[in-house]
């Protein structure tokens, strides 16, 4: 998986990624209606520890088709994918 790493006034490093629909879902709502079968919110806390994940776009931005892991949750599964980011201010852990 390919993350960009941004460091913003030397103190937020900003990862931009891309999600699946559960994802997408659960950070936008807090809740996912029919989740893919293994999908769970926890998956996010297992990889993401310390992080605020969110969704990058808006209502505009459309999805695209990917084979490639969910980089929020990790699932294997291929489906749309959409921006996210996630980011830990420095020292927190």
């Amino acid at each position: 998986m390919a993350y960009l790493l941004i460091e913003r006034n030397g103190m937020i490093n900003v990862i931009e990624m891309n999600g699946c629909t559960d994802c997408v879902m659960y950070l936008a709502n807090g809740d996912v209606e029919e989740p893919a079968d293994g999908w769970s919110p926890e998956a996010i806390e297992r990889n993401w520890p310390g992080y605020h994940v969110v969704v990058a776009g808006d209502e505009n931005t459309e999805a695209h088709f990917s084979w490639q892991a969910c980089a929020v949750c990790g699932s294997t599964l291929g489906g749309n994918r959409y921006p996210c980011a996630a980011w830990k201010c420095e020292g927190t852990k």
